[in-house]
């Protein structure tokens, strides 16, 4: 009996000792888990804060660009999307599409011309990092690439912001969101694309810098703290 005693006795430790570790693994996993992003973002936010006079640009319509093709995927992983075309005297239009969400989702990469453009037919040349042009933090970097089909040339300036950073690669927004997550933190994603039809590549990324640092100077301190996260 006393042996029969002991080996319940020993089971209780372990059943005890086990509990404890999964009730402890179960509050590390509680207490990582990410909290709700702390700013959403509505349909037609974007709409609004974006204004239709940028620099020397006008609005001209909301059609024409390179978008990723129409699906489930596409419409459920984003929470707002713009596009809109943007044209000045003697000048070639700029086209302007920005998705914002949760960094989470795929809404991001599915407007990533690296995943976007070849979706359509286009070959890409090899991304080149440049600086990001506007009011962000020291350092911070874009993308600059150009997309061929036959019957177009398309010159991308891009940039993305997942919480408070600018990753550049998919790799380095996966790796902002994991740290934003053990932090425990939901991160806001911004896409901001803008692309030039034709032309000379360095040319073409002149006005896309242009045009971006005018876009972030007419969008105010409300406009700028959704897109970058700062007023």
């Amino acid at each position: 009996m006393n042996g029969v005693a002991g080996q319940k006795a020993g089971w209780n430790r372990r059943e005890w000792l086990l509990g404890g570790m999964l009730i402890g693994a179960a509050g590390a996993a509680f207490a990582l888990r990410p909290r709700a992003a702390a700013q959403a973002i509505a349909p037609g936010t974007l709409a609004h804060i974006i204004p239709q006079t940028i620099g020397r640009y006008h609005y001209l319509s909301a059609s024409g660009l390179v978008v990723p093709p129409q699906s489930v995927l596409r419409e459920v992983t984003y929470a707002d999307v713009l596009t809109r075309a943007y044209g000045a005297p003697g000048e070639r239009a700029v086209m302007l599409l920005i998705a914002s969400g949760s960094a989470q989702d795929a809404g991001l990469a599915v407007h990533r011309p690296e995943e976007c453009y070849p979706a359509v037919g286009f070959d890409l040349s090899p991304i080149r990092t440049v600086p990001l042009s506007g009011p962000v933090p020291a350092g911070s970097r874009a993308c600059f690439l150009t997309a061929r089909r036959d019957d177009r040339t398309e010159h991308v300036y891009f940039w993305v912001r997942v919480g408070d950073g600018f990753p550049v690669s998919p790799v380095d927004q996966r790796l902002a969101v994991i740290r934003a997550n053990l932090a425990g933190d939901l991160p806001l994603g911004v896409l901001a694309r803008f692309s030039v039809i034709g032309g000379d590549a360095d040319e073409a990324l002149a006005m896309a810098e242009q045009f971006n640092a005018a876009l972030l100077q007419g969008v105010g301190a409300s406009g700028r703290e959704m897109l970058l996260g700062h007023g």
